[in-house]
């Protein structure tokens, strides 16, 4: 499993991305909406695969990836990103 973090507005992107061009490499699961945090379940042997899917997917929408789960210092505790961040940190 992967932790992803994005934007709240390049959810439904990354959604249309992910299903549209991944093959069904990942299942998507939404911890919080409002937040832009979300679980990419998979199976272990397509690891390599679906973390190459993830960087090409990345020239489209600014994500951030952590394994699951993350620890308390990857700077996930709130989980807000807000458009002005995204743009600065992404």
């Amino acid at each position: 499993m992967l932790l992803i973090r994005i934007a709240p507005r390049d959810t439904g992107l990354f959604r249309y991305l992910l299903e549209g061009g991944g093959g069904h490499l990942a299942m998507l699961t939404v911890l919080d909406p409002a937040k832009g945090l979300f679980k990419l379940l998979f199976s272990p042997h397509q690891r390599g695969e679906l973390l190459e899917f993830l960087e090409g997917m990345k020239r489209t929408v600014p994500f951030e990836v952590q394994d699951w789960p993350w620890s308390g210092t990857d700077c996930v505790p709130d989980g807000r990103i807000s458009a002005e961040e995204s743009d600065n940190r992404f």
